[in-house]
């Protein structure tokens, strides 16, 4: 009923403000992942919500920030020349803050960005950044 629903927007509102999170505040500026300084927006919400990007988060200070969820994704689809392979690791590839790649992968995520894969031969070998490392079992 209306009294209801007032009361839980009254408690929606009480609990925002214990958390510094004004009402007008864009869901990018609440949900955020840090790297180094830099907050960058992260989408998805909680599996229980009904979200297809699942993101579980954790309060920090004024917000929250995702501790699992998306991680790879990866996307196919095919052409007359075969497969196109587009993918993303939403919380990069390295955890050295020092690296170009601690942080590019989120920033990409963020702004919704994919990466296209390589396919064919003449393809991976243009993006080869290094020598091929094989692991035998």
């Amino acid at each position: 009923t209306g009294d209801k629903i007032l009361a839980a927007l009254r408690a929606a509102v009480a609990r925002l403000a214990s958390e510094n999170i004004g009402l007008d505040a864009r869901w990018g500026e609440v949900q955020i992942a840090m790297r180094g300084q830099e907050r960058i927006a992260i989408h998805g919400a909680d599996g229980s919500l009904g979200v297809l990007n699942m993101q579980r988060s954790v309060r920090i200070p004024n917000g929250l920030t995702p501790v699992h969820g998306s991680s790879y994704i990866q996307i196919i689809s095919f052409d007359e020349n075969g497969p196109i392979a587009d993918a993303i690791l939403s919380y990069s590839q390295s955890t050295n803050p020092a690296s170009p790649y601690y942080g590019d992968q989120t920033r990409n995520y963020s702004n919704k960005h994919w990466n296209r894969l390589p396919f064919t031969p003449q393809a991976i070998a243009r993006a080869t950044v290094g020598r091929p490392i094989r692991i035998r079992e």
